[in-house]
């Protein structure tokens, strides 16, 4: 595939102006897991585990330090399951460098406990896709449906709750759990919870397999009213929803706003960098990924080659489209489309220009 941009020290446009750093890293350090989801995308879980040794994770995290980002979210996989967790964050701690874990939530006694007790850990992103054992089970446990799951999730947030750490949920929108929603609010408060993460499957790995049992009845996402609903609902309880992808059934085109590329980027488990943690799912993961093959390399990885045309696509795709100035273009509904230039315009949300 080839992408045809302009002059190298033209590319990226009004985008140059991002800052000089990304202000967060996303880091998948491992991509081993506990759990085999029924939607994940990265097919995570399997006997193969690509990762890192300890001393290249704190090379990396030293060098992100030292250029200015100001912290990190460290995932995978599992991220928990990594075999030096422990000393993973103590290593953190030691930098001041301040990070987020997201989780699964099933989470051994002695790592949670040291995750709480370290001084440099802002909050806990974890995932809850349903409040019944049935609804959680169907996405986490599909195949044994271990209630023991269920329970030790749970158990996780009612210690991040008495511990007073801050806890995000994400909830992906799915068949077992569209009648839930309503009642989340609520639960969520109970564990002092204000942020809540809404979005739709992703039919990339498992999310592929999976896709058709696991929409029936939200093929074409939630209505504008149940969406309303629930809005108000999490409005009650002071709880603010993102809504991500998860946008009501509408004919009206979807504006696409993201800070991938622009605030922060990805570091995949086999040290390749990528402005959007989804993009090596994509066509495009030889386009936009730049191979860190020594740790010190991480420097370069912002002002590279590939992050350059990204921000060359994200500017000057879609040219002809009516909402080419408010829209930030999302390269993986592209593939989603099945479009091999992340410069064309994307058929589903395409408005034509007046007079083009």
């Amino acid at each position: 595939m080839m992408a045809v941009v302009r002059a190298s020290d033209e590319l990226g446009g009004k985008y140059r102006k991002r800052p000089t750093a990304p202000l967060y890293v996303h880091l998948i350090i491992t991509s081993g897991c506990n759990l085999k989801c029924a939607h994940c995308y990265g097919s995570f879980g399997g006997a193969q585990i690509t990762t890192q040794p300890l001393s290249k994770w704190e090379t990396i995290f030293k060098e992100l330090y030292d250029m200015g980002v100001l912290y990190l979210d460290l995932s995978g996989g599992e991220v928990t399951t990594y075999p030096q967790f422990d000393e993973l964050i103590a290593y953190l701690e030691e930098l001041n460098f301040p990070f987020y874990i997201t989780t699964n939530g099933i989470i051994s006694q002695s790592k949670l406990d040291n995750l709480i007790r370290n001084k440099s850990l802002m909050g806990v992103k974890l995932s809850l896709d349903g409040l019944s054992p049935e609804s959680y089970l169907m996405i986490r446990d599909p195949i044994q449906k271990r209630r023991v799951i269920y329970n030790t999730v749970f158990a996780t947030l009612e210690r991040l709750k008495e511990n007073g750490i801050y806890t995000e949920i994400s909830t992906l929108v799915h068949a077992g759990n569209i009648n839930e929603l309503l009642d989340y609010p609520k639960i969520l408060s109970s564990y002092n919870i204000s942020k809540w993460d809404l979005s739709l499957l992703l039919p990339k790995g498992r999310g592929l397999e999976n896709y058709k049992p696991l929409i029936k009845g939200i093929e074409n996402g939630l209505s504008k009213e149940t969406l309303n609903d629930i809005l108000e609902k999490a409005n009650e309880y002071n709880i603010v929803i993102s809504l991500g992808d998860t946008k009501p059934q509408s004919s009206e085109p979807q504006v696409f706003e993201c800070g991938a590329g622009l605030h922060f980027m990805s570091i995949q488990a086999d040290l390749t960098a990528y402005p959007c943690p989804l993009i090596p799912y994509t066509r495009f993961r030889d386009l936009y990924g730049f191979n860190i093959s020594k740790p010190e390399e991480v420097r370069d990885v912002w002002e590279s080659y590939p992050f350059k045309l990204w921000l060359d696509q994200k500017e000057n795709s879609c040219p002809t489209c009516a909402l080419r100035d408010k829209c930030g273009k999302c390269v993986v509904q592209a593939d989603l489309n099945g479009i091999d230039d992340p410069y064309a315009n994307i058929p589903s949300c395409y408005i034509p220009r007046t007079g083009v």
